[in-house]
């Protein structure tokens, strides 16, 4: 799964292969693919997240968490495109400290829009997040319509 890359604003540097998603640099972003992204899912009590989705001949997804307490966190699943080099896992991990919440809705909102969703966007919540993350900076959203 590859994704093109209109502008790199920032220095890439290869991912730790012991990356913790609850222990995130506060000031980096984050973009895995494929086998190092599908450790995510795991780290947040989610591994079986996009299981339904498998079953589908063609399908695209997004899901996005806003209670990580540091970072807005996305997952998007592609499956049915033409190679199997564009299906696949892609996490992002982006630093709250560089986007607001009505940013990243917008954000979303184009990324929808070029997805062809139907509904609204609607940020998730990670489940049980881990004693020491419980406060978190950003208040969490049920949904936004």
């Amino acid at each position: 799964m590859r994704r093109r890359v209109e502008k790199v604003d920032h220095q890439l540097r290869p991912v730790p292969r012991d990356l913790n998603v609850w222990k995130l640099d506060p000031s980096d972003a984050y973009e895995l693919i494929d086998k190092p992204a599908e450790r995510m899912p795991m780290q947040l009590g989610l591994p079986n997240i996009f299981a339904h989705e498998k079953e589908y001949n063609v399908a695209r997804l997004m899901i996005v968490f806003d209670n990580h307490p540091t970072h807005w966190l996305i997952f998007n699943f592609f499956n049915g495109d033409k190679t199997e080099a564009e299906n696949g896992l892609a996490f992002s991990a982006i630093p709250k400290s560089e986007m607001n919440k009505a940013d990243m809705l917008l954000r979303l909102t184009i990324e929808g829009k070029k997805m062809q969703a139907a509904g609204t966007i609607q940020f998730s919540q990670i489940p049980s997040l881990p004693q020491q993350c419980r406060v978190s900076k950003s208040a969490p959203t049920s949904a936004i319509s």
